[in-house]
């Protein structure tokens, strides 16, 4: 029980220090319209490298070429 107080005086001073006192205003540079997030739920490594998938390859490729220019 003696540790706990000590862990919430760290976990405060961590807090604290993570804090950003600057006063800089952030760049507001936009650098995308729209994002499209991807997800694949309940498929295993291994299914997914056994399984087809033509029109995921071909998306992955086009913006590694995209990223790339």
């Amino acid at each position: 029980m003696k540790k706990q107080p000590f862990l919430i005086l760290f976990t405060f001073v961590l807090l604290l220090a993570s804090c950003n006192p600057s006063k800089e205003v952030p760049n507001k540079e936009v650098l995308a319209k729209r994002v499209v997030a991807i997800g694949l739920d309940g498929i295993s490594v291994n299914g997914y490298q056994t399984a087809k998938h033509p029109n995921l390859d071909q998306l992955m490729a086009m913006v590694l070429y995209l990223s790339i220019q």
